[in-house]
C-alpha cells in the first residue's frame, strides 16, 4: 500500500545479515503492530495484516480490540486499490 502525501508513517532503519534496508510503515498499520508487538514481541515489516488475520483464528484471541485492526487495515487496503 502507498503512503499518501501528507500522511504520517514510521521510517525503520534495519541491517540483517549484512544487508540494510529501509522500511516504512503508515500509522494505521502501526496500530497492528503495536498490538502484534504486545502479543507476540514483534512483527514482520509488510505483513502486519497477514499476522493480525492469523492470530484472529487462534483459540482464545479473539478481541473487539483486535477486529478493530483487522477491519481498518482491510479499509485502509481497499482504498489504496481503489484510487491506485
Amino acid at each position: 500500500m502507498a503512503i499518501h502525501p501528507g500522511e504520517t508513517y514510521e521510517r525503520a532503519f534495519t541491517v540483517m545479515e549484512g544487508d540494510s534496508t529501509t522500511h516504512v510503515t503508515c500509522s494505521s498499520c502501526l496500530e497492528g503492530g503495536e498490538w502484534l508487538q504486545e502479543q507476540c514481541g514483534g512483527y514482520c515489516f509488510g505483513l502486519i495484516g497477514e499476522d493480525l488475520l492469523d492470530h484472529w483464528w487462534e483459540e482464545g484471541i479473539r478481541t473487539m480490540e483486535l477486529g478493530r485492526l483487522i477491519v481498518g487495515y482491510r479499509r485502509r487496503r481497499y482504498v489504496a486499490d481503489v484510487f491506485r
